[in-house]
């Protein structure tokens, strides 16, 4: 029962590790460029919220800064700023 369980792991482990190939300069370059236009856009989205928008937020549910900071956390916008 353990072995028929373990059989499909270990084949989608050998698989994924096989399917792998190192990424290229023009890939890495394309990431890059992508990390950085949508990382601008983040910031447009949320460029000019007021204090009480930033940081209000519902139970359970993070709010406008909590969840930019997690995603950027390096260079999350300022309340306000435009």
């Amino acid at each position: 029962m353990k072995a028929t369980l373990l059989l499909p792991v270990v084949v989608l482990t050998l698989t994924a590790n096989l399917s792998a190939a190192p990424m290229t300069d023009e890939d890495r370059e394309h990431v890059l460029v992508h990390f950085e236009m949508t990382g601008q856009m983040l910031a447009e989205q949320v460029r000019g919220l007021c204090e009480p928008n930033w940081n209000s937020r519902l139970p359970q549910i993070a709010g406008a800064f909590e969840s930019v900071f997690h995603i950027w956390p390096s260079r999350s916008p300022t309340i306000g700023a435009d």
